[in-house]
This record gives C-alpha cells, structure tokens and sequence, in this order.
C-alpha cells in the first residue's frame, strides 16, 4: 500500500488533476516568477525572494503610530506577568542574534516601509509556557490599505489536505517530519525589508517613548502576511524540482506547509529515507527533523540521530496520532 503514498500519479477516486487543471498556468507563472526571485546568500545558503505586491509598495502607509499604540497596549499587558515579558523580549533578542531580524540603520529610518504591529500568544504545554510573536499583516489605518491587501496571495501549491491524509493511511510503515522554523529559512530580499518593520523596546520593562523605542525589520519572510505560505511552499517546490534526486517527486506531493510525510514498507528503507530526505533539504538550506513514525523500532532509530525522547501522542496533520496503536482521532471540546 504504500505505493499510493509514494507514487508519482494520481490515480485513484480522488484524482484531483481536472480540478486543477485551470489553475496550472498562473501556478507555473507565479512559481517562475519565485525561481527567478530566488538567490542565494552567503555563506549561509539562505534562499532569498521578495515580496509580491500588486500595487507599487511606496503607496504603502507606514503605519507607526498605529504600531506604537498597539506596542503600548503589548507592553502593559506583558508587563502584567514579568515571565511573560522576559520570554517575550528573549524571542525577539534571539531572533536579532541569530540573523532572522536586524535593526534598520539610522540612514533608513525615512525611506518608505510600513510597520507591522504585533502580540503575544501563550502556549502552556506540559506545564511549559511557550510565547509566540505574533505578526498583524491585515491591520490598516482608515482610509488605508493593509500590506497583505496590497500582496498577490499566490495560488495554493499545497496538495488537498484530505487527500493527504487518506494517503497516510495505506502505508504500512508511515514517517512524519517537519522543517525546522521553515517560514524562517527562507530569506527576505533587501528591497522587501522595509515593509516588514516592527518597534519594540530597549527596555521592556519601561513604557514605549522616543527614547525607549528601537526599529527592526525581518531579514526572513515573516509567518502573517498572505503571501507568506506561497512564498514558502514556492521555495521548497523550487528546490524539489530543481535538485536531481529520486526522492524530490514524492516530497512534492507529500509535503504540506512544513510537514513532510513518507510511507515506507519495512525499517531499512526509513532509515535510507531519514538520511536521504535530510540531505536533500539541507541542500536546500533547511533542516528536516522531528522525524516520528509509528514503527517502534524506526522511533528508536530517530531517537539515537535526533536530541529527545518521542512522545506516544503525536499530531498528524491537527488531528491527534498514537503512535503506538497507529490510532488518528479527533477530540471533542
């Protein structure tokens, strides 16, 4: 069965190529358009693109003191639980070091760009609370339009979601990963970077002020603008049809967002799978990994190359996976 994972056709009742078939021009223009967008930084090999937009982005309103205000807003409520304002400020700091973002130069500071505003969201698992910036590419000033208003969405490269996951279910043995930080992998072109701005604090413990505000602007797509998915998805499907290698076609259809699914017939073949599929998108400048499947002996594989126990409760696709009796089911509220 699991040829209806890894084939190369779509065959079967839910072949989707007629539907598909009227949007297979402007994918393969817009998809072009990404390649042709597409460069490589050194030395770290980071993909670079740029923004789609429709409309000339110079039009763009900056949106600072609808940034400011809503930063004020952050800030007091942050501020409400010091953990959570540490946390907060240590995501944005680590991002700075690790290049995901810069500080826009002195110089910049009146070119035209537009502001992104952004919050909070607080995950608390296994007693562990988790922060997550959040960024606003729909907020508008009256009379304005919003960044993801002026963008080209892009069509949707991903396979159907359904399709997907009846496919994860014929396989014998079925592998799962995902990028690491993916929408962060792929970088964001200078002419683009100023449309991405942000404020945040110098000292968050003190209140947003001229003398406390300090300006970024991501260097990497920024997960809440429109175009966002497209431009991920464009990435990957760039790399999966450019680079020569066997595996590229049943990644192709069996990646969805920055999950990566594979469905092999024995534990031999996982393990070629987990070293093959890893060297081909560290190719491409990104990081494959979580790998979990529902083989014991595949886990214990994975957990001897990778850091971290793996858990019996897995999430395949927003459903909930056991991967010990290969169980997906759906909790009720």
């Amino acid at each position: 069965m699991t040829a209806y994972l890894n084939s190369s056709t779509n065959s079967g009742p839910w072949n989707q190529s007629e539907s598909r078939t009227i949007r297979t021009r402007k994918t393969i223009k817009y998809v072009s358009i990404i390649s042709m967008t597409i460069s490589s930084m050194t030395p770290k090999m980071v993909d670079v693109v740029k923004l789609p937009f429709k409309l000339d982005p110079s039009k763009l309103a900056d949106n600072y003191s609808m940034a400011f205000c809503r930063l004020f807003t952050l800030q007091r409520t942050l501020k409400q639980n010091p953990s959570h304002m540490s946390k907060y400020h240590e995501v944005i700091i680590d991002q700075l070091q690790k290049g995901i973002i810069e500080e826009v130069p002195k110089a910049e500071l009146q070119s035209p760009c537009h502001y992104l505003s952004h919050h909070g969201v607080i995950k608390n698992d296994n007693n562990e609370v988790e922060i997550r910036c959040v960024f606003d590419g729909s907020a508008l000033k009256k009379g304005n339009m919003s960044i993801n208003e002026m963008l080209h969405r892009g069509p949707v490269l991903l396979p159907d979601l359904t399709v997907i996951l009846i496919r994860c279910r014929f396989p014998q043995i079925l592998i799962s990963s995902d990028i690491k930080k993916a929408f962060l992998m792929v970088g964001l072109h200078a002419d683009s970077r100023n449309y991405t701005r942000f404020l945040w604090l110098k000292d968050p413990t003190k209140p947003p002020s001229n003398d406390n505000i300090i300006t970024y602007r991501f260097t990497r797509v920024p997960f809440g603008l429109i175009c966002s998915p497209f431009l991920l998805s464009g990435t990957i499907h760039h790399h999966l049809t450019t680079l020569p290698a066997p595996l590229s076609p049943h990644l192709l259809r069996n990646t969805y967002v920055d999950n990566v699914f594979h469905g092999v017939e024995n534990t031999n073949e996982g393990k070629h799978f987990y070293t093959s599929s890893k060297e081909l998108f560290k190719k491409a400048g990104m990081n494959l990994r979580a790998f979990v499947s529902n083989s014991k002996e595949l886990n214990n594989f994975f957990e001897s190359k990778e850091s971290g126990k793996i858990s019996q409760k897995q999430k395949l696709l927003g459903l909930h996976w056991n991967i010990d009796t290969d169980e997906i089911s759906i909790p009720l509220p």
